[in-house]
């Protein structure tokens, strides 16, 4: 079984592109068609007080909800690309 060498900072720049990506993509909103992006949490945080937990909530939701994920899938393309570098130096 051949090891293939990994490249950790591709794999965090992979996977912070995907994570950041949909905080800034609208979602639909739960009435009518309004549509909120997931960024706006942040706002909600440092602005309205009264709604803070809530705005944790959200926060911790979404970043389990897009962090997981994104984790795992930049590890397969970072896998992907370290075998087509191996590919590339093996035919030399």
């Amino acid at each position: 079984m051949k090891r293939f060498k990994t490249a950790p900072r591709l794999w965090l720049w992979i996977s912070l592109g995907l994570f950041v990506v949909p905080w800034f993509l609208p979602i639909l909103g739960g009435k009518g068609s309004e549509t909120v992006a997931p960024w706006r949490f942040w706002t909600i945080l440092f602005t309205d007080p009264t709604h803070f937990p809530e705005a944790l909530w959200g926060i911790a939701f979404f970043t389990l909800l897009y962090g997981v994920p994104a984790v795992a899938v930049g590890w397969v393309l970072q896998g992907l690309v370290a075998i087509w570098r191996a590919r590339g130096t093996e035919a030399k």
